[in-house]
């Protein structure tokens, strides 16, 4: 069972977990040597698995991770606190990295940690960043430096407005980048609610 599991994540480009109870985070499994930390994958979107807390942790992994991952699609994770709990070993991880779409996370307090910025070497892949509906996201750890290479931040006005930053000059120079973009409407929080709904009738 494992052997052919296997077999096609490591061939997928593209994954959804959807309403996956019983896992806490990124199953260790992905980042075993001998699955390759799923070398094809380029876009990954995880919805409605409220049990995650830390989606990646570093301690958990052993190899490569994720290298040629260019999208993540995060969705309604109620209980989602940060992206990456410390560091993850290879330097090869999460290396191309391209966009990070987060939606509906009200508890989500890091976006993107310090241990994934080193992870993503002088942050030259990473380009765009999307928030909507995570409040408790107060800080951003980005500095001028990232601004040549930050070309979009998507979010409410209200979200960007009450961020947290170190140093005045950073918001100005970012403020250049960043495009309202507005809350998930109630229509695709519909859809999402009721196919949640159906996946839970089906497993009972």
């Amino acid at each position: 069972m494992e052997g052919g599991l296997k077999g096609v994540l490591c061939n997928a480009s593209a994954l959804d977990l959807v309403t996956c109870g019983g896992i806490s985070g990124l199953p260790e499994a992905f980042g075993r040597s001998s699955w390759g930390g799923l070398p094809s994958l380029k876009l990954l979107t995880i919805t409605s698995c409220d049990e995650i807390t830390k989606l990646i942790r570093g301690q958990n992994i052993r190899g490569s991770m994720l290298p040629n991952l260019k999208r993540l699609v995060i969705n309604r994770l109620r209980n989602l606190e940060t992206i990456l709990d410390g560091m993850v070993p290879n330097r090869v991880s999460l290396g191309r990295l391209k966009t990070i779409e987060v939606v509906d996370c009200p508890r989500l307090k890091v976006v993107i940690s310090y241990g994934l910025l080193q992870q993503i070497q002088n942050l030259e892949e990473i380009r765009h960043i999307e928030v909507s509906n995570c409040p408790m996201l107060k800080q951003l750890p980005l500095s001028v430096c990232n601004a040549a290479t930050i070309t979009e931040i998507r979010g409410e006005i209200e979200w960007w407005s009450n961020l947290r930053w170190k140093d005045e000059n950073i918001k100005s120079t970012f403020n250049n980048v960043f495009r309202h973009a507005q809350t998930l409407k109630l229509a695709e929080k519909d859809k999402w609610d009721l196919y949640a709904d159906q996946k839970n009738g089906e497993q009972s």
